[in-house]
């Protein structure tokens, strides 16, 4: 088993890296993974705690009607629980980070299901909650197709998931290479491809290459691709 190189000498706070991607990316399983493999904290996904979330996909007017309430709890559930991960002082493997949560708020209002009023709002408490926080030392980017993230999605069986369309993962996936492009707010981020589910040593791998090269430096790099991304500045939420 490969080992994550110790950053203890160089980095005074323990390293806190966050897993993202599309719906049923198998972002969960592995976070799960990793922290069995390293001894490192877990800090799960919130959406099972948010009580939109069966109105918001299985009301005929479910995303108009919720979108913005369920968002802004979410953007603060997340909030909570990076808290509560950086208060033990302990590494952590993050299962979604609220630095992709703009992700969604922005894909929900270029649909039309979030008020240009109600985005602003959202907006502004994005900023002032990530302005008071830690950043993350990596993310890392589980890239794979719409069409793959749905094959998963219909496989795991949640019924509260069942209504998710292709279009909507479509159009996740859009904003997903926008916030990509745009630099992440600084923090380092790195892009695998997962359309085929890789293992807890590539992923190991990836932190080791990552945190050398690119801690605390921000910018966006590719694992696995023939063509670089160069970094750019910060221009999303």
């Amino acid at each position: 088993m490969t080992e994550v190189i110790s950053y203890a000498d160089t980095f005074a706070l323990p390293p806190i890296i966050g897993l993202t991607g599309l719906i049923a990316v198998g972002k969960t399983t592995l976070a799960r993974n990793l922290s069995a493999a390293l001894g490192w904290k877990m800090v799960p996904e919130v959406m099972r705690q948010n009580p939109y979330l069966d109105m918001f996909y299985k009301s005929p007017d479910g995303m108009s009607r919720w979108a913005f309430s369920s968002q802004v709890r979410i953007l603060n559930k997340r909030l909570e629980r990076y808290q509560a991960a950086l208060s033990t002082r302990q590494p952590a493997i993050l299962d979604r980070t609220i630095y992709d949560d703009p992700i969604f708020a922005l894909t929900l209002r270029r649909a039309g299901h979030i008020t240009a009023a109600d985005f602003e709002t959202y907006v502004m408490c994005y900023r002032n909650l990530v302005s008071a926080v830690r950043k993350p030392d990596l993310i890392m980017y589980l890239d794979v197709t719409p069409e793959r993230a749905h094959e998963r999605l219909v496989r795991r069986g949640r019924a509260c998931e069942q209504s998710i369309t292709l279009d909507y993962l479509r159009n996740l996936r859009a904003g997903y290479e926008e916030w990509f492009r745009s630099g992440v707010a600084g923090v380092p981020t790195v892009r695998v491809d997962w359309n085929e589910f890789g293992g807890v040593e590539v992923a190991i791998e990836c932190i080791n290459t990552q945190m050398g090269a690119h801690l605390r430096r921000g910018g966006s790099v590719v694992v696995g691709a023939d063509d670089d991304i160069e970094s750019e500045d910060d221009n999303h939420i």
